[in-house]
C-alpha cells in the first residue's frame, strides 16, 4: 500500500471524498496533518457517512488500547499477524459504504 505524504490533498471536482479515501486518510487525520480543503472535505463525509465515523471511532479506541500495551506482552509473531490484518482492512471500504455500489 502506498502511503501519501502529510498534509497530503485529495482533489476532486465536487470535493467529496469516497469511504475509501477517508479510510486511507485516518492516519492523517489522527495526527491532525491534512490540508485544510482535504480536512474539511474529511469533516463532512464522517458527518454524513455512520459507517466512517464508527471507523475512525473504532481506530481511536484501538490507538488508545494499544497504548496500554508494552511491546514484551505481545507473543513474538503478533506484531506481523496485526500489521498483516490491518493492511487488509484499511484497502477495504466498510460494506455498507455508499461508495461500494458504484464498484460492483
Amino acid at each position: 500500500m502506498e502511503h501519501e505524504p502529510p498534509s497530503y490533498s485529495w482533489t476532486s471536482s465536487d470535493n467529496d471524498l469516497t469511504c475509501q479515501q477517508v479510510i486511507a486518510l485516518l492516519v492523517e487525520y489522527v495526527i491532525d496533518a491534512l490540508a485544510p480543503e482535504t480536512l474539511r472535505a474529511f469533516q463532512e463525509h464522517l458527518r454524513a457517512c455512520e459507517d466512517c465515523l464508527a471507523y475512525l471511532n473504532t481506530y481511536r479506541a484501538t490507538i488508545r488500547a494499544t497504548r496500554t500495551l508494552r511491546y514484551d506482552d505481545m507473543p513474538t509473531a503478533l506484531p506481523d499477524r496485526l500489521l498483516s490484518f490491518l493492511r487488509t482492512q484499511v484497502t477495504r471500504a466498510p460494506p455498507s459504504c455508499p461508495c461500494r455500489r458504484d464498484q460492483g
